[in-house]
């Protein structure tokens, strides 16, 4: 089984792009998708995004579509059926690096990625982080811009 993981920006909410990788994929075959988890919940950002990010948009669409689904939350947020990793990884206290820890277990986990971009932005910390570790590793990406 192939499993491709979906990562983006915050804010990120073109869903007819995502929905349309998604249905591509399940075309292809045997495939797992993996989602980097709704990490906006309960936040203030809910109230400006409200299940609009990436991480909710694409779990919505696979489970839509019956794909098996897998997610990789930060690991201050609670665990959940779809968590990849053990409960005692999660729960733990807000740590800065917290996000980097999951960028670089969800690339080992995945065999490819899909990253989504907004057009307008030129540089992101975030992505230009993943982006190193699939180079690091020898990993196929696709990056799709807004």
């Amino acid at each position: 089984m192939l499993k491709v993981g979906f990562y983006g920006e915050r804010g990120y909410q073109n869903k007819s792009k995502i929905k349309g990788f998604i249905y591509l994929l399940k075309q292809k075959g045997d495939i797992e998708i993996v989602g980097c988890g709704t990490e906006w919940k309960g936040d203030l950002r809910e109230i400006m995004y409200p299940l609009n990010n990436l991480g909710n948009i694409v779990k919505q669409f696979s489970l839509m579509m019956k794909l098996p689904y897998k997610e990789f939350p930060l690991i201050h947020q609670p665990h959940n059926m779809y968590c990849v990793l053990k409960p005692y990884y999660y729960n733990k206290p807000f740590k800065v690096w917290n996000c980097k820890q999951r960028d670089k277990q969800m690339v080992k986990y995945c065999d490819k990625l899909v990253l989504f971009k907004k057009r307008d932005t030129k540089n992101h910390k975030d992505l230009n982080f993943i982006i190193k570790e699939l180079e690091r590793l020898n990993k196929p990406y696709i990056t799709i811009t807004d």
